[in-house]
């Protein structure tokens, strides 16, 4: 009896053991992984220079360097981003964060998931060095794709596109783009060595606050921002007429 007794007691003394041993060993699958990269707004990776802080509710949040919640130092210094080449890799118990980012001169913010790999920074948007319009679109805008409207078309195709250089072969009126994609930004050009004159008019595609002509071989250059998800409406964001 004496003997049955002594072994039963062994083997829950095997199984208290196991489990705790397996608890032990066992990862907090509650946390969920993050990895995120940051990128400049010519697509090129930022692999040094940024201190990025978590967020939780506003506070600095407690993140993991694995699932198994070993503590990870926040916020991660500019020295430690770039060991780590740019990457940003955390665990968290969050559905999501807010990840501030600190250029040494700008201070973003940006909301992420678990999805969220790619982040971009507006460094360019940010600066407060005061530079001319010629200047800046030199540097840091794409190559113009050339249009040139032949009467009676007043309508050009904007898809894809950024920057565009706009001809018409007459004077003409109710110029405006189609194609667009909701929130699109699209800078137009006039160009040639002609005077013909093309105008977009404030109305049900265009809300520009005044009618807004660009004439051939003047530079003028309009800003639009596409505000339909049919990419046929578009707002004005600035008009440089000369």
């Amino acid at each position: 009896m004496r003997g049955r007794k002594a072994l039963i007691a062994l083997v829950m003394v095997a199984i208290i053991a196991g489990s705790i041993f397996f608890a032990i060993g066992q990862s907090n699958y509650a946390l969920r992984p993050y990895v995120v990269y940051f990128f400049d707004e010519n697509g090129q990776q930022i692999t040094s220079g940024l201190t990025v802080t978590i967020l939780s509710s506003g506070s600095t949040a407690t993140v993991y360097s694995n699932e198994n919640s070993t503590s990870l130092t926040n916020p991660i210094t500019s020295t430690v981003f770039g060991t780590n080449t740019g990457q940003v890799k955390w665990y968290g118990d969050q559905t999501s964060y807010v990840v501030r980012v600190d250029d040494g001169t700008n201070i973003f913010e940006f909301t992420v998931t678990t999805r969220t790999h790619k982040i971009v920074l507006p460094i360019y948007l940010a600066t407060t060095k005061e530079i001319s319009l010629a200047s800046f679109m030199s540097l840091h805008l794409p190559t113009a794709t050339a249009v040139s409207v032949t009467s009676p078309t007043v309508t050009f195709d904007a898809s894809e596109k950024f920057r565009i250089t706009l001809a018409s072969d007459a004077n003409q009126t109710g110029f405006y783009p189609t194609g667009g994609e909701l929130n699109q930004v699209l800078l137009i050009e006039s160009y040639g060595t002609g005077s013909n004159t093309m105008r977009f008019d404030d109305g049900t595609s265009m809300t520009i606050g005044a009618n807004a002509t660009l004439t051939e071989s003047q530079g003028d250059v309009l800003c639009l921002i596409c505000t339909s998800a049919d990419g046929d409406e578009w707002r004005e964001l600035f008009l440089a007429d000369n």
